[in-house]
């Protein structure tokens, strides 16, 4: 599939640095984004040098490169994107999984027939992957090895990184027991190609994979698994002009696209991270790696892309991903706790602008996420699981209790607990006020160890 990542040699270098990333969005606005992109059936695709070890090549063969779209659902809007087509698959960035060939182009073909870049939203979502988030739910990533990949303890190792670092995710062994609890699933197994290590952008569904090659290190596999976690390359930062500076001239013909900046369809967070475990190598698809012509420089003359752990930033970055304040973080865990199934792509849109409407005021949101709670909560889907929950029901006020504890906090309620707001709603409560002490209690933010 992609490329092994230009960063990961196993060069010493200090990973702990302070300063931040570049993450992708929830679906809608990113790995939805990115699953929906699908190359030009109008255009003959150009062809153009395989994806290949950057720092070792020496000889390119040729691959399909295409010119495709990627839905932004933020801004509902069709952003282009550039994709290598690998082993039949879509390649994004040298070693990022948007998909199968096949997905691109017939997604493609509904868009164009909707109006192509012209398509609203009301057409995207007809090409839409169902569910409209990216973060794995409850911060936990269940995984399988495959038995036939050489030297699994790379995975381990590198899972124990992430681990270290991050203490807002989780990763779980995928058994035969659990495997019904943890649908949606990464397996780690042996690459298609030798020269190449990938992994797809945050949750896909169901099962997906982090493919390693032969040389894929234990820090070239933290890397994929920070794709996984749905981190972007440092590089492509909208800012990084200020920064680095990318030599193009020196970059091996037909991966120009590989340093492009992606500020549609993704957030930078903090400052720019020399010491990135998903900072790109300095000759990164360098066309003379040997005689050392580089691809990036740093303005201030930094060392860069020899990480072998995730740094603070990338670390921050992550806790930032997966806390409850994360406005798609909160919708995709919302929907699953409450309608226990995954956001549908239209309602999650909705909800995440009305979220981002209130500029970070504390206030705004914490009134718009318990509106959004208590309307998932009172939704037609979820009263015909609990007729109770019409507010017609004589049992109305017990029912919008029991599922506030049951639905927000994962346990049945307690009897003091139970009759203490049973008792405020009796007396004229404010519903949306019972919701918003629910999602903002130490024991909800404790479920994601916060």
């Amino acid at each position: 599939m992609g490329k092994k990542p230009a960063p990961l040699n196993e060069a010493p270098g200090d990973a702990m640095h302070r300063s931040s990333m570049k993450l992708a969005l929830g679906a809608t606005l990113l790995v939805s984004s990115l699953l929906h992109s699908a190359c030009s059936q109008e255009a003959e695709p150009e062809m153009l040098p395989s994806l290949v070890n950057p720092e070792t090549a020496t000889v390119s063969s040729q691959a399909p490169i295409h010119k495709g779209f990627i839905w932004n659902g933020l801004h509902r809007k069709w952003v282009p994107v550039s994709y290598a087509v690998v082993n039949g698959m879509a390649v994004f960035e040298g070693d990022m999984i948007l998909g199968t060939a096949e997905e691109m182009v017939a997604r493609t073909r509904k868009v164009e027939a909707q109006g192509g870049t012209a398509a609203g939203s009301v057409q995207a979502q007809g090409v839409a992957v169902e569910g409209g988030d990216s973060h794995w739910l409850g911060a936990v990533v269940p995984y399988t090895i495959d038995p036939a990949l050489p030297n699994p303890s790379r995975v381990t190792d590198a899972i124990n990184e992430w681990t270290r670092s991050t203490t807002r995710v989780r990763y779980v062994l995928r058994t035969a027991s659990n495997a019904g609890q943890y649908p949606d699933y990464v397996t780690f197994k042996v690459g298609t190609d030798p020269n190449s290590s990938s992994s797809s952008l945050g949750r896909v569904g169901g099962q997906q994979f982090v493919e390693l090659n032969s040389d894929c290190s234990v820090s070239c596999t933290i890397h994929e698994i920070g794709h996984t976690l749905s981190l972007l390359h440092e590089q492509s930062r909208e800012d990084r002009d200020s920064f680095v500076r990318i030599i193009e001239e020196n970059i091996m013909y037909g991966y120009a696209h590989a340093f492009k900046k992606h500020p549609a369809d993704s957030v930078d967070l903090g400052a720019y991270d020399f010491k990135s475990i998903m900072h790109y190598h300095k000759y990164a698809f360098s066309k003379d790696p040997v005689n050392a012509l580089p691809t990036i420089e740093a303005l201030n003359g930094e060392s860069f892309g020899n990480s072998m752990y995730p740094s603070y930033g990338d670390t921050a970055a992550v806790n930032s991903l997966y806390s409850v304040d994360n406005s798609e973080f909160f919708l995709g865990q919302t929907y699953m706790d409450v309608l226990n199934r995954k956001a549908d792509t239209y309602g999650f849109s909705n909800y995440l602008t009305a979220l981002r409407s209130c500029n970070g005021n504390s206030t705004c949101l914490a009134s718009t996420r318990a509106s959004i709670a208590r309307e998932l909560l009172e939704s037609p889907e979820n009263r015909q699981q609990d007729p109770d929950l019409n507010p017609s029901s004589p049992n109305y006020n017990a029912a919008f209790i029991t599922h506030c504890f049951t639905n927000f906090l994962r346990r049945q309620p307690d009897a003091q607990g139970f009759n203490w707001w049973l008792n405020d709603l009796n007396a004229g409560g404010n519903y949306t006020a019972v919701v918003n002490g629910f999602i903002n209690s130490s024991e909800y933010r404790q479920r994601f160890n916060q």
